[in-house]
């Protein structure tokens, strides 16, 4: 291993150290007047700020240039705006140092010369030569058969097009606590001729570079505690030749060639995989809101540097205490952040109401205290899992996939949904949750009350709780409660994104636009989900527009209410909301529920249960009970300018004292179900509706306890096991499926299992017997009950479908493998 060189260099702090003193402008009027004047050892105090013309230079002597207003107080000077050296010509160099061993340059602004025109900062022939508290603008920095310190100084904003920021030719320099930003040249740092360069505390940001940025040859550098961020450079970034460079405790945007001749990283963050002993290659979460590239909280960077600190400096680039506290490690990098837990490589991270997310890493001994921070310090597919507790919280998720529950997740005990609550945080209008763009978003076991939603646009709001964009969304064993929306979504609003709901209760939350659920250009498939007692202008449970596809299984829509007056003194809107839909209002949409029940929801104007506009439902094995409208002249289902025919399926609709259905430019099939009333009960508005009754009951159902069916109910093996639209089976039940000879009518009337894609009818004919013969119906089929005949020559297998006098299909009665006869 390289040894390197440590320069041991004594920072004279006061000016009695050195000699005479001479006063600039109060006893001599130039500062180059001064040095001239000057013996070897004296120092040159300066109070002028901003009015000293260089070119200066200090050959032969040793001299301390000092700026009077940062030795009396060098931590409040502000260098930036202070004295200065500046030139107008560039002809020559800004400030020349020559044959000048011992010199010291102390608080000055170094400004705006070119090298181009001869200008910039040259060192040369010179040991022992000290910058302090030195702001190099525009300069570049050169040094040539020299020895220099460089501290608490900043290089910035240097641009040439053929020419490095820093040049060494078989010189040293030491840096610690400096800062290269914002320059744009050919290189930042180029070595030659055996020079070496050890680098503590140094900041790179902001900078291009149209070659390589460390162009190193036939030298030595150490980079340690450094933060690279940021940066614009070509690569190769690092261009080594018969040279070696040590980087360790640092953070690269930009790793090295692998080449263990050359360069040796330790304990540093650098991309991809890079070897090394305690490198790590995640993301370093760089604060980039700072004017500096410090830490967050839950960087991995945090403790993760060298734990032998023997050597290290003891103060960060800001001067803050490293480590912090003193028995940790370190960070990596030129900032240390007052965090100092270890870093947890696991992928799973707890988050307790006990937490603390400035002292937590996410274990079960150190949880975070908010689900924010467990979100920041995670990365992609991990997970988070909540103790039990009340938390108040408004989080973002953006890009990032990840599980969040609570021990539900680990047990499958559904107990722990009441036990971790989410609540917003105090004084903030946001949903509870906010997902943006996320391929995978798990989130189980947890419960969402009192959320406010997104603000859009003045004080409307989208989604009380749960706001989902461009996401695709998981959510299981999920209590929504009193949440509330100013717009659209009480409690879950989707745009654009793709959601499956399982065992969800939606209770008293509300909204302008769907009282529970809002949907736009989204997918949701819902299962075993309760959504009652919700509130909206329209859409009082669920509210879906923009070509929105909703298909539900075995939910309850109860108790919504979609009238205006019971939501005005929440949100204080206008009547100006059409109030329709008391479960479910949808435009430009398609619904298909099964086994669902929509029942004692209300709406004031159209379609107490369910109203549509340009929009199909397929309502299947379900049942559509005891809703009221409060307008005249409406129906429980409103059905509006529909393109494709709906359809209601082995269902039961019957509410009294309403009508059932409302038609106007749309059509509907109606399939073996109880309808009450049938077609009288129907408001057919144009009279050209094309309305299909098939096995279409009006008879009472004969309710039981939650709308089973008793005993002597009609609805009884009147279903139909097998149904298909559009080449696809919208039900195939097995005979384990439903109880009896058929499927009974209603939600209870079978119970498949849930297939949101609906099954392909085969199609290949190849098993069946080409030559059959079919007999006489007997009696003829307007009768109530018709025989059919048939014989086959050879076995095979063998379907027989009913089929209406318009070629329309009603019903497949047989499918499977029959002998010959």
């Amino acid at each position: 291993m390289k040894i390197f060189r440590h320069i041991v260099l004594f920072l004279f702090i006061v000016a009695s150290a050195f000699g005479a003193t001479w006063c600039v402008p109060d006893s001599i009027n130039t500062i180059q007047t001064a040095i001239d004047t000057a013996q070897s050892g004296d120092t040159i105090l300066v109070s002028n700020p901003y009015q000293n013309i260089g070119s200066v230079e200090i050959i032969g002597k040793k001299i301390a240039l000092l700026s009077k207003s940062y030795i009396n107080n060098p931590a409040n000077y502000v260098i930036a705006t202070g004295t200065a050296l500046y030139d107008t010509v560039n002809t020559l160099p800004l400030l020349k140092i020559s044959n000048a061993d011992g010199s010291m340059i102390k608080g000055f602004l170094l400004d705006k010369s070119d090298i181009g025109n001869g200008g910039g900062v040259l060192v040369e022939n010179s040991n022992n030569v000290v910058f302090c508290g030195v702001n190099f603008n525009s300069n570049c920095f050169i040094l040539n058969n020299a020895e220099v310190c460089d501290t608490n100084t900043t290089h910035y904003a240097f641009s040439s097009d053929d020419s490095a920021s820093i040049i060494l030719v078989n010189s040293t320099l030491t840096i610690e606590n400096s800062t290269w930003k914002e320059m744009s040249s050919l290189s930042l740092l180029s070595m030659d001729q055996n020079s070496e360069l050890s680098a503590r505390n140094l900041a790179v940001y902001k900078n291009i570079c149209t070659s390589s940025a460390y162009h190193i040859n036939a030298s030595t550098a150490n980079f340690n505690f450094m933060t690279s961020y940021g940066n614009t450079f070509t690569f190769p970034v690092w261009d080594l030749h018969s040279s070696y460079a040590l980087i360790s405790n640092s953070i690269l945007e930009f790793a090295p060639p692998i080449d263990t001749s050359q360069y040796d990283v330790r304990y540093s963050a650098i991309p991809d995989n890079y070897p090394g002993f305690g490198n790590i290659s995640l993301d370093p979460k760089i604060n980039t809101v700072t004017t500096y590239p410090a830490l967050w909280e839950t960087s991995p960077c945090i403790s993760a540097a060298d734990p032998d600190t023997s050597g290290i400096p003891r103060t960060d680039i800001l001067g803050n205490a490293r480590p912090n506290p003193i028995w940790a490690p370190p960070d990596m990098g030129a900032f240390e952040s007052s965090r100092h837990m270890f870093l947890n490589d696991a992928h799973h991270f707890w988050v307790s109401m006990g937490g603390h997310d400035t002292w937590g890493n996410g274990t079960a001994d150190h949880p975070f205290a908010t689900l924010q921070a467990a979100v920041d310090y995670s990365g992609n597919f991990d997970t988070l899992l909540l103790q039990p507790g009340q938390y108040r919280d408004c989080v973002e998720i953006n890009n990032k996939s990840l599980t969040i529950s609570s021990s539900y997740l680990l047990n499958r005990d559904s107990s722990y949904v009441d036990s971790v609550v989410l609540f917003p945080d105090s004084g903030i209008t946001a949903p509870i949750i906010l997902a943006k763009d996320v391929d995978s978003l798990n989130i189980s076991g947890i419960s969402f009350k009192e959320g406010r939603g997104r603000s859009f646009y003045n004080n409307y709001t989208l989604g009380g709780a749960f706001y989902c964009e461009n996401s695709f969304c998981d959510l299981e064993n999920i209590v929504f409660e009193g949440n509330r929306a100013y717009y659209s979504g009480g409690a879950l609003y989707a745009l654009g994104s793709t959601l499956n709901l399982d065992h969800i209760d939606f209770n008293n939350n509300y909204a302008y636009l769907g009282g529970a659920i809002s949907l736009s250009s989204s997918v949701a498939t819902i299962a075993h989900v309760n959504i009652e007692n919700n509130f909206a202008s329209s859409g009082g449970g669920i509210y879906a527009e923009n070509n929105t596809k909703l298909i539900g299984f075995y939910t309850r829509i109860s108790k919504n209410i979609a009238i205006m007056d019971s939501i005005d003194s929440h949100l204080q809107k206008p009547l100006t909301i059409s109030q329709y839909g008391g479960g479910i209002y949808a435009i430009n949409s398609d619904i298909r529920l099964h086994n669902t029940i929509i029942d004692h929801n209300l709406a004031y104007n159209k379609g107490a249960g369910i109203a549509l506009r340009s929009s199909k439902i397929y309502f299947v094995q379900s049942t559509l009970t005891d809703n009221n409208t409060s307008a005249d002249s409406s129906a429980v289902l409103y059905i509006n300018d529909t393109s494709d025919p709906s359809l209601i399926l082995n269902s039961i609709l019957w509410n009294p004292g309403e009508y059932e259905i409302e038609l106007s430019n749309s059509d509907i099939e109606i399939s073996h179900s109880i309808l009450d009333g049938a077609q009288t009960e129907m408001l057919d508005r144009e009279g050209n509706n094309d309305i299909e009754l098939t096995n279409v009951l009006d008879s009472n159902p004969l309710f039981g306890i939650n709308y089973s069916l008793s005993g002597g109910s009609p609805a009884i093996d009147q279903g139909v096991a097998s149904y298909t639209r559009n080449d696809k089976y919208l039900i195939n039940y097995t005979p384990a499926e439903y109880a009896g000879s058929a499927p009974d009518l209603g939600y209870w009337g079978a119970f498949p299992n849930v297939y949101f894609t609906l099954e392909s009818i085969e199609s290949s004919l190849t098993n069946y017997p080409e030559s059959y013969s079919l007999l006489h119906a007997f009696p003829n089929p307007f009768n109530p009950r018709t025989t059919l005949e048939f014989t086959l020559d050879v076995p095979g297998n063998t379907e027989i479908c009913i089929f209406n006098i318009r070629g329309q299909f009603i019903q497949k009665i047989l499918k499977r493998e029959l002998t010959s006869g």
